[in-house]
């Protein structure tokens, strides 16, 4: 069995709302071939500014997208049965944030 897990970590000019970051997550898993089993759900820290974290279920496994605010971070992390075209992944970023910088981790486990 093949799992990978993929992070990414990004510091934009500004934090989108909600709407916008779930709207993206469905875009991605779109684009990366993963199949949204249910609609994404929102869960809002109590912080002043938009801090909140987004979890998308897939046939596959899950997407979420997490911000912190202070530094206007975003985190989408990606753990699946199938493999992730991080390529693909970061020119969707890309073309949706003004990014400051931009920063991918993989990790593959084979299993048993």
């Amino acid at each position: 069995m093949y799992f990978q897990t993929v992070i990414l970590y990004c510091q934009v000019d500004e934090i989108p709302i909600p709407q916008e970051a779930e709207s993206l997550l469905l875009q991605i898993s779109k684009k990366l071939n993963l199949t949204a089993i249910a609609p994404p759900e929102t869960f809002i820290y109590p912080h002043p500014e938009r801090a909140y974290l987004i979890i998308l279920p897939i046939g596959q496994s899950h997407l979420s997208f997490e911000t912190w605010p202070e530094t206007n971070t975003i985190r989408i992390l990606i753990d699946s049965c199938k493999e992730i075209n991080t390529s693909v992944l970061r020119k969707e970023i890309t073309k949706y944030f003004s990014i400051q910088t931009l920063k991918i981790e993989e990790m593959i486990t084979r299993w048993p």
